[in-house]
Parts: structure tokens; C-alpha cells; sequence
């Protein structure tokens, strides 16, 4: 898929962004594919910020409430009450991937997954 053909297609209101990397951790052995690590990232520096493919916020619905639904996730997504809530807290300003071919396990140091989870409401 060319590059112009990628920033086509994340601009349709229905595609969700995601990766088909697997969700590991970077004890991890081996070097798996830099996506594990840097797909979000690098949508929210490269084709958010930089590149102005996607707003802000559309980005983050595209990674978030959208998959949810697609995949029939009944309370995550959003935050809200009664759902739990994986949160991420980044600088839009400065998030940015890192992860190489050469060293995939590089989360960026602007975006740090605190591995927190809260449930809304009570």
C-alpha cells in the first residue's frame, strides 16, 4: 500500500486505526515488528501533527470509541461512566514513534502507558 494510499484510507469517517502487531511487553524476547510498539504514536506525530491527515480528535476516536464499537466492546472506549477506562496521557505536541526494524521495543519517550485502569462512575 503506497503512502498516499494509507493517508486515503485513514481519512474515511468508518476505518479504525489499529495494529496487527501483538499486544506484548518489551521484556518480550525476541524483535517482533516495530508497529507493536509505535502504530499510535505514529499516527498521532506523523499524520496528526506533522502531516495534518487527521484532526486530533479524530485520530483518537479512530483508536479508541471506534474500535470498541466495531469489535462490539460493550464498556470501553470512551470515558464514561460505567465503562473502564485505559487511559494514555500524552503532549500532542511532541508524541512521536520510535520504534525501528532495528530496535522495536522503543515506546516513545513522549508517551508513556502508565498501565493504569479506572472504572467510571461509583
Amino acid at each position: 500500500m503506497s503512502e498516499d494510499d494509507v493517508k486515503t484510507v485513514m481519512q474515511v469517517p468508518w476505518i479504525s486505526i489499529g495494529s496487527d502487531g501483538s499486544a506484548l511487553n518489551q521484556k518480550y524476547p525476541g524483535k517482533p515488528h516495530p508497529r507493536s510498539f509505535g502504530t499510535n504514536p505514529r499516527v498521532l506525530g506523523k499524520y496528526t501533527r506533522e502531516e495534518k491527515v487527521l484532526r486530533l480528535e479524530d485520530a483518537v476516536r479512530k483508536m479508541t470509541s471506534l474500535p470498541a464499537q466495531v469489535l462490539g466492546v460493550k464498556d470501553r472506549g470512551l470515558l464514561k461512566e460505567g465503562y473502564w477506562a485505559d487511559v494514555v496521557v500524552f503532549d500532542p505536541d511532541t508524541v512521536a514513534d520510535t520504534a525501528t526494524y532495528e530496535n522495536p521495543k522503543t515506546v516513545s519517550q513522549r508517551y508513556r502507558s502508565r498501565a493504569r485502569q479506572w472504572h467510571c462512575g461509583h
